[in-house]
């Protein structure tokens, strides 16, 4: 698989870059974590400052694209809806060590 950023554009109110991207992949839609990490090491940040929207893949293409965001710091992640927090988290594994507790 290949993850390619298609567009950004900085946010400088919410401190953080929206990205559009496009996978090119063999088989099956790439999961939220590859995304995550992809898309953290293109921007050369920390996994955790990486909120993806969605990843889409149309029927019969084996491309998928999406949106995601990039934060310049955790305290700013406080503008991100929770619901997408909990599925960044989740898909890391954060929540597997929680349920474990």
């Amino acid at each position: 698989m290949r993850l390619d950023i298609t567009n950004k554009t900085v946010n400088p109110l919410f401190n953080r870059t929206e990205i559009t991207f496009e996978v090119s992949q063999d088989a099956e839609t790439p999961s939220r974590a590859w995304v995550i990490k992809e898309i953290a090491k293109a921007m050369k940040c920390d996994e955790g400052l990486v909120v993806v929207d969605y990843v889409r893949q149309p029927f019969g293409i084996k491309k998928s694209h999406g949106k995601a965001k990039v934060y310049k710091s955790v305290q700013d992640l406080k503008y991100e809806a929770k619901h997408l927090l909990e599925r960044a988290k989740k898909s890391l594994g954060a929540g597997k060590e929680e349920k474990k507790e």
